[in-house]
């Protein structure tokens, strides 16, 4: 594993961690989802009503006392962020290790699709906005949804689910170029569906 996959490795059990401390009800991998498609849909502006949200996406009281579990939780944004504007386009989905048994893996990613989309649907852009995307990355959220679907992977699978992983990565990479630093002039060099035209591994 390189460098920068060890790194996304070390963020995903230092958010699991606090994750199962803080007895939250979805995953690690569905709220890593779900603030990639609130920051994305909004801009990179998280917004004065983050702490509240993630409390009640995570399951938690919204009076619980502050922890540094929780702060690793509610500080994820800025790490995000940091992730997603990288010149290397390094960006990497938070997900069970390679060593995880395959449908443990492939319902992380069905998990982080989901909550992609409800990150997405928190940033409370209306109806027009979304109208106004390119049909491309419209097309790659409706495969992002179908993703969400994936109950089980075979064993024989492992193949199919690592091009999943990668083009979830490269549409949210493309979702960041087109919402945040949108370049009319040229299409996003990571264009998922540019790198998967015509994939049969969604559906």
């Amino acid at each position: 594993m390189d460098n920068r996959n060890d790194i996304a490795q070390d963020d995903f059990d230092r958010v699991d961690d606090a994750m199962a401390e803080l007895e939250a009800v979805v995953s690690t991998s569905a709220y890593h989802g779900m603030v990639c498609g609130k920051l994305i849909g909004n801009h990179c502006a998280i917004g004065a009503d983050w702490s509240a949200q993630a409390k009640e996406f995570i399951g938690l009281a919204p009076d619980i006392d502050a922890s540094p579990e929780l702060g690793r939780l509610l500080d994820l944004p800025r790490q995000v962020v940091t992730a997603l504007g990288r010149d290397d386009f390094g960006f990497q989905l938070l997900l069970p290790p390679d060593s995880a048994p395959l449908g443990e893996r492939a319902a992380a990613l069905a998990q982080w699709c989901e909550g992609f989309l409800a990150g997405l649907a928190l940033a409370g852009q209306d109806q027009q906005h979304w109208d106004k995307l390119p049909a491309e990355l419209l097309e790659g959220f409706d495969d992002l949804a179908s993703i969400a679907q994936l109950a089980t992977a075979d064993d024989d699978a492992e193949r199919d689910l690592i091009e999943l992983v990668e083009y979830v990565r490269l549409v949210v990479l493309s979702a960041f170029t087109e919402l945040v630093t949108k370049d009319a002039t040229r299409v996003p060099a990571h264009s998922a569906r540019a790198l998967f035209p015509g994939s049969n591994k969604l559906h």
